[in-house]
């Protein structure tokens, strides 16, 4: 560069308009004496020859290559022509990238990239490029068309703690809302927060700073879905109270799926542990050992004329409802199982194998588990349905309430059944003894009393067998009241907008009736829309979501949505995150990017 002049060379602003310094060019702050380049962060004489120079040398010129937080998606011409050459390169990396993000790990991106190259020629992008693609051009694109989507909308939050691989504290957050694009509700993920410290303030600070950043407004936020930790949902400081200091009006309901494996975990303790013992141990036998494999399938194929059995499922210590399809698999190998550790303990000096024999050689653990069966799996289905990605909210509600009922007509007095409605008998005092049957009057399962009377076990003993199990129901019963209150009453609300009794002109409940914290507008107006609604010819067989869409879109003669303020108390009520929640096919995929 020449030496530098007599006289002193100031910073120009029209510089940065200059065509061949605009894109790079930048003032020195408390400088005005020199210039800074953008790309190669160096501070250069404020002289037009030395930034013309500059911007000459290899260096510059390699470095002003486009990095991909400049990408924009290409917009085809009205005349419908074909992009260009980058344009098109651009979009498969973005299509590349997006795939890597939903079903793979970045990883696998270094050797496709190579297999793509060899293909199609022009492809380049390897790990460190897929993964600036993902954070700096799709994350930021789908937050704002989500944010976009959000509007003004209420929305409800599913909240799960994880730890991933390098044990660092994550908060996996998900949405629900209705959404204005596809005029239906949508329960999607939403993002993964560091957690600095996994106490209520902790999570409450990352949840608010998480919806600024999202451009999300805390107000229009309706309620929480969490599991029933403490932390989350405790009474005095916890997540779900810091935030309903900044949001009166918030609501919380805990996981569903979360709480019917605990029910049935407790109920659990009521029988005998070697029963939940046995079930690990058996898989444990087989899960290490091609030979103990190998010998079984000899046993099974001989006393089933071929065929091969299937594999034993591993009972999970988080999800205890998995019990239900160990069960399931061991009674139907039951007599080959019962072979197996026979031949194994008498064949092999192992105190393993002959514990597992005196257990399946014990007629009162098969009894047990053709108990168990039943009811788990009944309990296991309403699980499923709650985990469905579409179904009727008011549908799965009423799948929890007849398990429920069914459960208490199991072991209640007929006498007691008939001189409650269904709204008391949900709140019954069920510690009190007096309201039960004997356990010999029970209703414990036709395929138990099959097995129980065609067993050879001494009568003190089976009666000893059918207290157990009654007192199961009866534990199974208190914890469903115990676990599931919220859900119960959130039942309670939806019922009142159920389409058939919203249509119907008898039995509807009164405006005093509905709840008032979902509704913005006066009481007067609430009343008149929800005298009017009867008789405006709406299909009561529609779901429930449908339905309330459908009002709220409705105009007349005028082009005025006249059922709009209801309609919107009780969308308020539908975001809430109670179902379809897919908090955990969201976390373990963090955690598999990780790798």
């Amino acid at each position: 560069m020449p030496k530098w002049g007599k006289y002193k060379k100031s910073y120009r602003k029209e510089w940065e308009t200059d065509p061949d310094l605009k894109t790079w060019i930048a003032p020195v702050p408390g400088d005005d004496s020199k210039a800074r380049c953008k790309y190669c962060n160096t501070e250069i004489r404020a002289q037009f020859n030395d930034l013309k120079e500059h911007g000459a040398t290899k260096k510059h010129k390699s470095r002003c290559i486009p990095s991909v937080k400049s990408f924009a998606v290409p917009v085809v011409g009205s005349g419908g022509g074909a992009g260009t050459v980058k344009d098109d390169q651009k979009r498969r990396e973005f299509r590349i990238a997006t795939y890597a993000a939903c079903h793979t790990s970045i990883n696998a991106v270094q050797d496709l990239s190579d297999i793509l190259q060899e293909e199609m020629g022009a492809f380049k992008m390897h790990r460190t490029k897929c993964t600036a693609v993902i954070t700096s051009v799709l994350a930021p694109h789908f937050r704002e068309e989500l944010k976009e989507d959000v509007g003004e909308s209420p929305y409800s939050l599913y909240l799960d703690e994880t730890t991933d691989i390098s044990v660092n504290k994550l908060l996996c957050i998900c949405v629900k809302y209705r959404s204005q694009k596809h005029n239906k509700f949508v329960s999607t993920y939403l993002g993964l927060v560091d957690l600095l410290s996994a106490d209520a303030q902790g999570i409450s600070d990352a949840i608010v700073s998480f919806l600024s950043e999202c451009g999300l407004d805390i107000k229009h936020m309706v309620g929480i879905a969490t599991d029933g930790a403490s932390v989350m949902v405790g009474k005095h400081h916890s997540v779900f109270t810091l935030l309903k200091q900044k949001q009166p009006s918030l609501q919380v309901i805990r996981c569903v799926c979360h709480s019917l494996d605990i029910v049935a975990h407790k109920a659990m303790q009521l029988l005998p542990s070697i029963v939940e013992y046995m079930i690990r141990e058996t898989y444990n036998w087989f899960a290490h050992s091609a030979k103990r494999q190998s010998d079984y399938n000899s046993v099974y194929k001989t006393i089933n004329d071929g065929g091969c059995p299937l594999k034993f499922i591993s009972p999970s210590s988080t999800r205890w409802l998995v019990m239900s399809d160990c069960i399931e698999r061991i009674l139907e190998q039951e007599d080959a199982l019962k072979l197996h550790f026979g031949l194994v303990s008498s064949a092999e000096h192992c105190y393993a194998a002959r514990l597992l024999n005196d257990m399946y050689s014990d007629r009162s653990n098969s009894l047990y588990m053709h108990f168990l069966r039943p009811v788990l799996m009944e309990i296991k289905t309403v699980n499923k349905y709650f985990q469905l990605e579409t179904g009727d909210t008011l549908g799965v509600f009423r799948d929890l309430d007849r398990l429920y009922m069914s459960t208490l007509r199991r072991v209640v007095k007929p006498s007691v059944q008939r001189m409650n409605n269904d709204s008391r008998l949900r709140q019954l005092d069920l510690k009190s003894s007096s309201l039960y049957l004997s356990h010999q009057d029970a209703d414990l399962g036709s395929s138990f009393q099959q097995h129980m009377e065609a067993s050879t076990l001494a009568p003190e003993l089976k009666d000893r067998i059918s207290t157990r199990c009654f007192d199961f129901l009866k534990e199974l019963l208190v914890q469903y009241q115990m676990c599931l209150p919220e859900s119960m009453e959130m039942l309670r609300k939806l019922e009142l907008f159920c389409p058939k009794l919203v249509m119907s002109s008898v039995n509807r409940p009164g405006v005093k009736d509905l709840p008032a914290e979902f509704f913005s507008c006066s009481v007067d107006v609430l009343e008149s829309q929800w005298r009017n609604i009867a008789s405006a010819g709406f299909s009561g067989d529609q779901a429930i979501d449908a339905f309330w869409l459908e009002v709220e879109a409705f105009q007349d003669a005028g082009g005025n949505q006249c059922f709009k303020d209801l309609a919107l108390g009780v969308i308020r009520l539908l975001t809430l995150a109670h179902i379809k929640c897919p908090r955990r096919k969201s976390v373990f995929p963090g955690n598999a990017i990780k790798r």
